[in-house]
């Protein structure tokens, strides 16, 4: 079996933030959204075996354009999304954020029951959205572990996911997330340093922002995929290590 025919069962996770079609380099519209998962789609129907055959769709931020455009995805292409949401800041806008470009309000907790309701499925992304590197160990345990049990109290039930703000993880990081989750995403590809352990806890998303369009996210997927095969590593199955079901998965 090839390098790559090994990875081709592994999905490409896409990341959004913004569906508001706003000034910020994460935003995107509603069409845009549409567009890309399915340029994405048509991708990974290339030659049989040298590319993933999955697409997997997750939101960063948990902002409440999404919680359209998460459903509508949902009727589009049978895929349900899965929502990342700092525990802090359900119900309140974005002026955490010192970049942003316009006013924006995250969900609410009933909003995010919502989601689940229809099928979706939530993740942490810690309580506040503050990269937890220079965090020192205890305040990094602190907010990997309040984000997970603050969002299952606003939710009702168990949470296993948790995607770190900004995509910013050390291998302690990753250590004292897989005390507290099953599964942990960056963007990145992660280090050749990081031990076969603990790859499960730093999976790889492809970031999209507001200048990709449909013709050229191959290249941006090609480049993405590239990079996992040559790094050696055996490809994570997402699919049964986050939720044990196709579901989320084109």
């Amino acid at each position: 079996m090839t390098r790559e025919a090994r990875y081709a069962w592994a999905p490409i996770t896409m990341l959004f933030h913004s569906v508001a079609g706003g000034p910020d380099k994460t935003s995107v519209t509603r069409s845009q959204c549409s567009d890309l998962i399915a340029a994405a789609i048509e991708w990974t129907r290339g030659t049989e075996g040298t590319r993933p055959r999955a697409v997997a769709v997750t939101f960063d931020d948990g902002y409440y354009d999404v919680l359209e455009a998460a459903e509508a995805i949902r009727l589009q292409f049978g895929l349900s999304t899965t929502v990342y949401v700092n525990a802090s800041l359900l119900g309140k806008d974005n002026r955490w954020n010192p970049k942003a470009r316009e006013r924006l309000w995250h969900v609410t907790a009933t909003d995010v029951q919502t989601l689940c309701a229809k099928g979706h499925q939530v993740g942490s992304h810690c309580y506040r959205h503050r990269s937890l590197l220079p965090l020192s160990t205890r305040q990094r345990t602190w907010e990997l572990r309040r984000g997970k049990s603050a969002l299952e109290d606003a939710i009702g039930h168990g949470v296993r996911a948790v995607a770190y703000p900004y995509g910013d993880y050390d291998a302690r990081i990753l250590e004292i997330a897989a005390a507290i989750y099953t599964t942990g995403f960056g963007v990145d590809a992660p280090s050749p340093c990081v031990p076969a352990s603990l790859l499960q806890f730093c999976l790889a998303r492809y970031c999209v922002v507001r200048t990709d369009r449909p013709e050229s996210i191959g290249c941006r997927l090609g480049k993405i995929f590239s990079d996992h095969t040559r790094s050696g590593r055996e490809p994570i199955d997402t699919r049964s290590a986050v939720y044990g079901s196709d579901k989320e998965f084109f």
